[in-house]
């Protein structure tokens, strides 16, 4: 387990750089590098104000400032990730979320189904 924590802080320092440990701060960046926007384009595709959009991107991105939540759903949405994708710490977990995001609600349940019935069964075997 510790080598697997080890892994994700690696990987998540590649892409993210040394700051400190931020998954909003980080996320928030790689996601607008993998989409080509500046951070005033993003702030303002974003819904911030066109004079400090860039400012608070870049604030926000260095961990100096939180956006709200209503902010951070419209930065998400011109991001195309789900506003989850900003919170969670491992890779494999923002890899899912984003892939989960894009299900159809039948899926989504299919795949819930399917989840419960691999942990029910793995837990009849640890028994």
């Amino acid at each position: 387990m510790a080598r697997y924590l080890a892994l994700e802080k690696a990987i998540y320092q590649l892409k993210f750089g040394n700051d400190k440990y931020n998954p909003l701060a980080g996320r928030m960046r790689y996601a607008r590098k993998l989409k080509g926007f500046t951070q005033s384009e993003l702030g303002i595709r974003g819904g911030l104000h066109v004079d400090d959009a860039g400012t608070r991107i870049n604030q926000y991105e260095n961990g100096r400032h939180k956006p709200s939540f209503i902010t951070l759903k419209h930065i998400s949405a011109a991001l195309e990730v789900p506003i989850e994708y900003f919170y969670v710490e491992s890779e494999r977990s923002a890899e899912l979320v984003c892939f989960i995001d894009k299900m159809s609600e039948s899926e989504k349940i299919a795949l819930t189904e399917r989840l419960k019935s691999t942990q029910h069964r793995n837990s009849e075997g640890k028994a």
